[in-house]
Protein backbone atom coordinates (compact mmCIF):
# COMPACT_ATOMS: atom_id res chain seq x y z
CA UNK A 1 0.00 0.00 0.00
CA UNK A 2 1.04 3.25 -1.10
CA UNK A 3 2.80 5.20 1.93
CA UNK A 4 1.94 8.99 2.87
CA UNK A 5 3.87 12.16 3.71
CA UNK A 6 2.27 13.75 6.75
CA UNK A 7 2.88 17.35 8.09
CA UNK A 8 1.95 17.06 11.57
CA UNK A 9 1.90 20.56 13.79
CA UNK A 10 1.93 20.05 17.25
CA UNK A 11 4.04 20.03 20.63
CA UNK A 12 6.74 17.48 20.14
CA UNK A 13 9.95 17.12 22.44
CA UNK A 14 11.14 19.07 24.40
CA UNK A 15 7.77 20.31 24.99
CA UNK A 16 6.90 19.06 28.34
CA UNK A 17 3.26 16.83 28.57
CA UNK A 18 0.81 14.21 27.86
CA UNK A 19 0.67 16.12 24.23
CA UNK A 20 4.28 15.91 22.97
CA UNK A 21 4.18 12.45 24.28
CA UNK A 22 1.66 11.15 22.71
CA UNK A 23 2.53 13.24 19.24
CA UNK A 24 6.26 11.22 19.94
CA UNK A 25 4.98 7.82 19.95
CA UNK A 26 2.25 8.69 17.29
CA UNK A 27 4.68 9.95 15.13
CA UNK A 28 7.74 7.24 15.63
CA UNK A 29 5.05 4.25 15.24
CA UNK A 30 3.23 5.67 12.02
CA UNK A 31 7.03 6.30 10.90
CA UNK A 32 7.87 2.48 11.69
CA UNK A 33 4.92 1.68 9.31
CA UNK A 34 7.01 3.35 6.70
CA UNK A 35 4.89 6.70 6.30
CA UNK A 36 7.12 9.98 6.21
CA UNK A 37 6.30 12.39 8.55
CA UNK A 38 7.13 15.85 8.89
CA UNK A 39 6.68 17.38 12.46
CA UNK A 40 6.46 21.05 12.89
CA UNK A 41 6.71 22.57 15.97
CA UNK A 42 7.50 25.91 18.19
CA UNK A 43 10.47 25.04 20.74
CA UNK A 44 9.79 26.40 24.45
CA UNK A 45 10.62 29.90 24.45
CA UNK A 46 11.66 29.76 28.40
CA UNK A 47 14.26 26.69 28.38
CA UNK A 48 17.49 25.95 26.76
CA UNK A 49 16.61 23.99 23.80
CA UNK A 50 19.77 22.32 23.20
CA UNK A 51 20.35 20.84 26.52
CA UNK A 52 17.89 18.76 26.27
CA UNK A 53 19.31 17.22 23.19
CA UNK A 54 22.41 16.14 24.68
CA UNK A 55 24.65 12.62 23.19
CA UNK A 56 22.34 11.42 25.81
CA UNK A 57 18.67 12.43 24.05
CA UNK A 58 19.68 13.23 21.22
CA UNK A 59 19.46 9.36 20.06
CA UNK A 60 15.00 9.49 19.59
CA UNK A 61 15.11 12.74 19.30
CA UNK A 62 14.05 11.88 15.02
CA UNK A 63 13.20 8.32 14.92
CA UNK A 64 12.36 6.28 11.55
CA UNK A 65 10.93 8.43 8.59
CA UNK A 66 10.47 11.54 11.10
CA UNK A 67 11.76 15.08 10.32
CA UNK A 68 11.59 17.74 12.97
CA UNK A 69 11.29 21.15 11.41
CA UNK A 70 11.35 24.07 13.98
CA UNK A 71 12.38 27.26 14.52
CA UNK A 72 14.95 29.09 17.98
CA UNK A 73 12.15 32.36 19.19
CA UNK A 74 13.57 35.16 17.38
CA UNK A 75 13.17 37.81 20.00
CA UNK A 76 13.87 41.26 17.59
CA UNK A 77 11.08 41.01 15.95
CA UNK A 78 8.13 43.84 16.71
CA UNK A 79 5.67 40.78 16.68
CA UNK A 80 5.49 37.75 17.78
CA UNK A 81 2.92 35.31 16.93
CA UNK A 82 3.62 31.25 17.34
CA UNK A 83 0.12 30.84 15.16
CA UNK A 84 2.20 32.85 11.97
CA UNK A 85 5.53 31.63 12.04
CA UNK A 86 3.97 27.50 12.70
CA UNK A 87 2.18 28.33 9.62
CA UNK A 88 4.59 29.98 7.25
CA UNK A 89 6.92 26.60 8.06
CA UNK A 90 4.26 24.37 7.44
CA UNK A 91 3.68 26.23 4.31
CA UNK A 92 7.14 25.86 3.30
CA UNK A 93 7.39 22.25 4.65
CA UNK A 94 3.99 20.88 2.51
CA UNK A 95 5.54 22.77 -0.87
CA UNK A 96 8.83 21.37 -0.30
CA UNK A 97 7.83 17.87 0.55
CA UNK A 98 4.89 16.49 -1.57
CA UNK A 99 2.47 16.47 1.78
CA UNK A 100 -0.72 15.11 1.49
CA UNK A 101 -2.31 15.67 4.69
CA UNK A 102 -2.31 18.31 6.99
CA UNK A 103 -2.64 16.66 10.96
CA UNK A 104 -2.21 18.95 14.25
CA UNK A 105 -3.29 18.43 17.71
CA UNK A 106 -4.38 21.31 19.83
CA UNK A 107 -6.45 23.82 19.03
CA UNK A 108 -4.33 26.74 19.85
CA UNK A 109 -1.78 27.55 17.88
CA UNK A 110 -1.18 24.46 16.13
CA UNK A 111 -5.10 23.81 15.03
CA UNK A 112 -5.06 27.24 14.05
CA UNK A 113 -1.85 27.12 12.31
CA UNK A 114 -2.71 23.70 10.20
CA UNK A 115 -6.19 25.63 9.17
CA UNK A 116 -4.04 28.67 7.89
CA UNK A 117 -1.96 25.82 5.76
CA UNK A 118 -5.10 23.92 4.71
CA UNK A 119 -6.64 27.49 3.08
CA UNK A 120 -3.42 28.28 1.53
CA UNK A 121 -1.92 25.04 0.14
CA UNK A 122 -5.32 23.23 -0.57
CA UNK A 123 -4.15 20.07 1.24
CA UNK A 124 -6.71 18.15 3.40
CA UNK A 125 -7.09 18.82 7.93
CA UNK A 126 -6.79 16.49 10.30
CA UNK A 127 -7.62 18.21 13.32
CA UNK A 128 -7.09 16.18 16.93
CA UNK A 129 -8.03 17.61 20.21
CA UNK A 130 -6.50 17.53 23.84
CA UNK A 131 -8.69 18.48 26.99
CA UNK A 132 -8.57 21.75 27.93
CA UNK A 133 -8.57 23.30 24.01
CA UNK A 134 -11.67 21.50 23.94
CA UNK A 135 -13.00 22.12 27.19
CA UNK A 136 -12.25 25.81 27.85
CA UNK A 137 -11.04 27.45 24.52
CA UNK A 138 -13.39 26.07 22.28
CA UNK A 139 -16.63 27.75 24.63
CA UNK A 140 -14.46 31.04 25.14
CA UNK A 141 -15.45 34.44 22.92
CA UNK A 142 -12.26 34.97 22.43
CA UNK A 143 -11.60 31.99 20.14
CA UNK A 144 -15.02 30.54 19.63
CA UNK A 145 -15.73 31.68 16.19
CA UNK A 146 -12.27 30.94 14.70
CA UNK A 147 -12.10 27.88 16.50
CA UNK A 148 -15.95 26.41 15.36
CA UNK A 149 -14.97 27.52 11.66
CA UNK A 150 -11.62 25.44 11.75
CA UNK A 151 -13.83 22.80 12.74
CA UNK A 152 -15.92 22.63 10.10
CA UNK A 153 -13.59 23.69 7.44
CA UNK A 154 -11.46 20.34 8.78
CA UNK A 155 -11.70 16.96 6.75
CA UNK A 156 -11.99 15.19 9.74
CA UNK A 157 -12.15 15.95 13.65
CA UNK A 158 -10.75 12.65 15.94
CA UNK A 159 -12.81 13.35 18.54
CA UNK A 160 -13.39 12.46 22.25
CA UNK A 161 -17.10 10.58 22.06
CA UNK A 162 -17.85 12.17 25.75
CA UNK A 163 -17.95 15.37 23.34
CA UNK A 164 -19.85 14.48 20.49
CA UNK A 165 -23.36 16.16 21.74
CA UNK A 166 -21.89 19.47 22.28
CA UNK A 167 -19.84 19.09 18.72
CA UNK A 168 -22.82 18.75 17.11
CA UNK A 169 -24.81 21.51 18.48
CA UNK A 170 -22.07 23.68 17.11
CA UNK A 171 -23.37 22.46 13.41
CA UNK A 172 -20.47 20.50 12.65
CA UNK A 173 -21.67 17.53 10.51
CA UNK A 174 -21.08 13.90 11.78
CA UNK A 175 -19.24 12.82 8.98
CA UNK A 176 -16.81 13.99 9.27
CA UNK A 177 -16.10 13.28 12.91
CA UNK A 178 -14.58 10.11 14.19
CA UNK A 179 -14.36 8.91 17.82
CA UNK A 180 -11.28 7.30 18.15
CA UNK A 181 -7.89 7.40 20.37
CA UNK A 182 -4.53 8.97 19.42
CA UNK A 183 -2.49 7.61 22.13
CA UNK A 184 -0.57 3.83 21.80
CA UNK A 185 3.18 3.27 22.97
CA UNK A 186 4.48 0.99 20.67
CA UNK A 187 8.21 0.35 22.25
CA UNK A 188 8.37 -3.69 22.19
CA UNK A 189 10.47 -4.63 25.68
CA UNK A 190 12.05 -2.71 27.64
CA UNK A 191 15.83 -3.85 28.43
CA UNK A 192 16.67 -4.49 31.96
CA UNK A 193 20.04 -3.77 32.06
CA UNK A 194 19.44 -0.23 30.36
CA UNK A 195 17.32 0.66 32.92
CA UNK A 196 20.26 0.00 35.19
CA UNK A 197 22.29 1.95 33.70
CA UNK A 198 19.61 4.76 33.68
CA UNK A 199 19.25 4.72 37.26
CA UNK A 200 23.00 5.15 37.56
CA UNK A 201 23.41 7.73 35.51
CA UNK A 202 20.66 9.40 37.63
CA UNK A 203 22.12 8.21 41.25
CA UNK A 204 18.49 6.85 41.74
CA UNK A 205 18.89 4.26 44.88
CA UNK A 206 18.60 0.54 43.03
CA UNK A 207 17.78 -1.53 46.80
CA UNK A 208 15.09 0.36 47.86
CA UNK A 209 11.47 0.60 46.86
CA UNK A 210 10.74 3.28 44.39
CA UNK A 211 7.54 5.68 44.31
CA UNK A 212 7.31 7.39 41.24
CA UNK A 213 5.15 10.73 40.15
CA UNK A 214 5.38 11.78 36.78
CA UNK A 215 4.02 14.84 34.76
CA UNK A 216 2.41 18.30 35.95
CA UNK A 217 3.20 17.79 39.38
CA UNK A 218 0.09 20.55 40.62
CA UNK A 219 -2.57 20.68 43.53
CA UNK A 220 -5.28 18.97 41.84
CA UNK A 221 -2.67 16.36 40.90
CA UNK A 222 -2.59 15.23 44.75
CA UNK A 223 1.45 15.81 45.31
CA UNK A 224 0.90 17.37 48.80
CA UNK A 225 -1.16 14.62 49.71
CA UNK A 226 0.95 12.09 48.68
CA UNK A 227 4.06 13.79 50.21
CA UNK A 228 1.95 14.12 53.57
CA UNK A 229 1.10 10.35 53.17
CA UNK A 230 4.54 9.13 52.68
CA UNK A 231 6.13 11.18 55.57
CA UNK A 232 4.37 8.93 57.82
CA UNK A 233 6.11 5.73 57.19
CA UNK A 234 9.70 5.31 58.18
CA UNK A 235 10.46 2.35 55.80
CA UNK A 236 13.40 2.78 52.84
CA UNK A 237 11.93 3.85 50.00
CA UNK A 238 12.97 6.65 47.00
CA UNK A 239 10.40 9.30 45.41
CA UNK A 240 11.01 9.79 41.91
CA UNK A 241 9.77 13.01 40.89
CA UNK A 242 9.42 14.38 37.25
CA UNK A 243 8.05 17.46 37.65
CA UNK A 244 7.04 19.61 34.67
CA UNK A 245 6.21 23.08 36.53
CA UNK A 246 7.82 25.07 39.74
CA UNK A 247 10.61 22.70 40.59
CA UNK A 248 11.68 25.24 43.35
CA UNK A 249 7.81 24.77 44.63
CA UNK A 250 8.42 21.01 44.72
CA UNK A 251 11.64 21.02 46.30
CA UNK A 252 10.15 23.45 49.18
CA UNK A 253 6.97 20.97 49.38
CA UNK A 254 9.09 18.13 50.14
CA UNK A 255 11.39 19.99 52.37
CA UNK A 256 8.29 20.63 54.33
CA UNK A 257 7.17 16.88 54.79
CA UNK A 258 10.63 16.11 55.80
CA UNK A 259 11.38 13.60 52.82
CA UNK A 260 14.63 15.78 50.87
CA UNK A 261 16.98 12.44 51.79
CA UNK A 262 14.75 10.60 50.35
CA UNK A 263 13.28 12.16 47.12
CA UNK A 264 14.98 12.55 43.66
CA UNK A 265 13.79 15.11 41.27
CA UNK A 266 14.80 14.87 37.93
CA UNK A 267 14.85 17.67 34.68
CA UNK A 268 12.49 16.49 31.98
CA UNK A 269 13.53 13.23 30.41
CA UNK A 270 12.21 12.74 26.79
CA UNK A 271 10.01 10.21 25.86
CA UNK A 272 11.98 7.65 25.19
CA UNK A 273 13.99 8.01 28.28
CA UNK A 274 10.68 7.37 30.21
CA UNK A 275 10.34 3.74 29.30
CA UNK A 276 13.48 2.74 31.59
CA UNK A 277 11.78 5.37 34.20
CA UNK A 278 8.87 3.59 34.70
CA UNK A 279 10.27 0.15 34.41
CA UNK A 280 12.65 0.84 38.14
CA UNK A 281 9.13 1.31 39.70
CA UNK A 282 7.44 -0.22 42.26
CA UNK A 283 4.26 2.10 41.93
CA UNK A 284 3.72 4.86 40.41
CA UNK A 285 1.28 7.53 41.37
CA UNK A 286 -1.38 9.42 38.67
CA UNK A 287 -4.16 10.68 41.37
CA UNK A 288 -5.95 13.75 40.58
CA UNK A 289 -7.61 15.97 43.08
CA UNK A 290 -10.77 17.88 42.51
CA UNK A 291 -9.19 18.31 38.80
CA UNK A 292 -11.30 21.10 37.07
CA UNK A 293 -11.03 19.20 33.63
CA UNK A 294 -13.59 16.69 33.99
CA UNK A 295 -12.71 14.73 30.91
CA UNK A 296 -9.23 14.69 31.53
CA UNK A 297 -7.79 11.18 32.44
CA UNK A 298 -3.55 11.15 33.81
CA UNK A 299 -1.77 9.44 31.22
CA UNK A 300 0.69 8.17 33.58
CA UNK A 301 -1.66 5.77 34.57
CA UNK A 302 -1.89 4.52 31.03
CA UNK A 303 1.44 4.17 30.37
CA UNK A 304 2.12 2.59 34.17
CA UNK A 305 -0.36 0.47 33.18
CA UNK A 306 1.10 -0.67 29.80
CA UNK A 307 4.51 -1.50 31.25
CA UNK A 308 2.82 -3.45 34.40
CA UNK A 309 3.29 -1.35 37.31
CA UNK A 310 1.15 -1.03 40.27
CA UNK A 311 -0.64 2.27 39.05
CA UNK A 312 -2.03 4.29 42.44
CA UNK A 313 -5.50 6.21 41.22
CA UNK A 314 -7.88 8.57 42.99
CA UNK A 315 -11.44 7.70 44.13
CA UNK A 316 -11.94 10.45 41.62
CA UNK A 317 -9.84 8.94 38.77
CA UNK A 318 -11.83 5.45 39.60
CA UNK A 319 -15.32 6.86 38.99
CA UNK A 320 -14.11 7.66 34.92
CA UNK A 321 -15.27 5.36 32.68
CA UNK A 322 -11.93 4.39 31.62
CA UNK A 323 -10.91 2.57 34.76
CA UNK A 324 -14.82 0.70 34.84
CA UNK A 325 -12.96 -2.64 34.07
CA UNK A 326 -9.99 -2.20 36.96
CA UNK A 327 -10.41 -3.49 40.83
CA UNK A 328 -9.01 -1.97 43.56
CA UNK A 329 -6.73 -3.63 44.40
CA UNK A 330 -6.60 -6.40 42.04
CA UNK A 331 -5.53 -4.04 38.94
CA UNK A 332 -5.13 -0.50 40.38
CA UNK A 333 -4.80 0.79 43.67
CA UNK A 334 -7.51 3.29 44.86
CA UNK A 335 -7.11 6.24 47.30
CA UNK A 336 -8.59 9.32 48.76
CA UNK A 337 -5.96 11.62 49.15
CA UNK A 338 -7.50 13.63 51.70
CA UNK A 339 -8.16 10.80 53.87
CA UNK A 340 -4.26 10.99 55.02
CA UNK A 341 -4.05 7.87 57.32
CA UNK A 342 -5.82 5.47 55.04
CA UNK A 343 -3.34 6.82 51.97
CA UNK A 344 -0.39 6.38 54.65
CA UNK A 345 -2.30 2.65 55.29
CA UNK A 346 -2.17 1.63 51.34
CA UNK A 347 1.05 3.15 50.49
CA UNK A 348 2.99 1.09 53.22
CA UNK A 349 1.27 -2.08 52.14
CA UNK A 350 2.55 -1.56 48.46
CA UNK A 351 6.00 -0.82 50.11
CA UNK A 352 5.75 -4.26 52.69
CA UNK A 353 4.30 -6.21 49.56
CA UNK A 354 6.26 -5.56 46.56
CA UNK A 355 5.65 -9.03 44.96
CA UNK A 356 1.64 -8.34 45.44
CA UNK A 357 2.11 -4.82 44.14
CA UNK A 358 4.07 -6.41 41.27
CA UNK A 359 1.00 -8.66 40.86
CA UNK A 360 -1.34 -5.67 40.74
CA UNK A 361 0.40 -4.22 38.07
CA UNK A 362 0.53 -7.51 35.82
CA UNK A 363 -3.02 -7.89 36.30
CA UNK A 364 -3.55 -4.26 34.94
CA UNK A 365 -1.28 -4.96 32.01
CA UNK A 366 -3.37 -8.03 31.45
CA UNK A 367 -6.75 -5.66 30.61
CA UNK A 368 -4.24 -3.72 27.97
CA UNK A 369 -4.08 -4.33 24.32
CA UNK A 370 -0.25 -4.43 23.93
CA UNK A 371 -0.58 -3.51 20.08
CA UNK A 372 -3.12 -0.43 20.50
CA UNK A 373 -0.36 1.23 19.66
CA UNK A 374 -0.04 0.11 16.00
CA UNK A 375 -3.84 -0.54 15.54
CA UNK A 376 -4.15 3.19 16.58
CA UNK A 377 -1.97 4.26 14.23
CA UNK A 378 -3.50 1.95 11.30
CA UNK A 379 -6.84 3.57 11.93
CA UNK A 380 -5.42 7.31 11.88
CA UNK A 381 -3.15 5.76 8.64
CA UNK A 382 -6.91 4.98 7.33
CA UNK A 383 -8.18 8.54 7.74
CA UNK A 384 -5.10 9.98 6.23
CA UNK A 385 -5.94 7.88 3.19
CA UNK A 386 -9.45 8.75 2.99
CA UNK A 387 -9.28 12.13 2.95
CA UNK A 388 -6.51 12.96 0.72
CA UNK A 389 -8.40 10.10 -1.49
CA UNK A 390 -6.20 8.11 -1.91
Amino acid sequence: MEKLNICMISKYPPHKGGTAGINYWFARTLGEMGHKIHIVTDLPESENYIKYLDKDLIEGYEPKNVKVHSHKPTLNLPVKSKISTLANTAMNVIDENDIDVIDTKYFIPYGVAGFLSKLVTGKPLVTRHGGSDITYLLKSPLYNKLLVNMLKNSDKLILDPTKMDDILRLGIRKAKIECKSDFGMNIGNVNTRKTKDVLKRFDIDQKSPIIGCFGKISACKGVPELLNALSKIKDDFTILLLPEDDKEHINRLVSKFGLSKKTKILNYQSPWIMPYLYNSLTALIATEVDFPVKMHTPLTAYESFYFGKCTVISKETYQKPQFRKMEDEKNVVVVEPKDTANYTKKLEWILKNPKHAKRIGENARKLQDPSIGIKNAERMAKIYREVANF
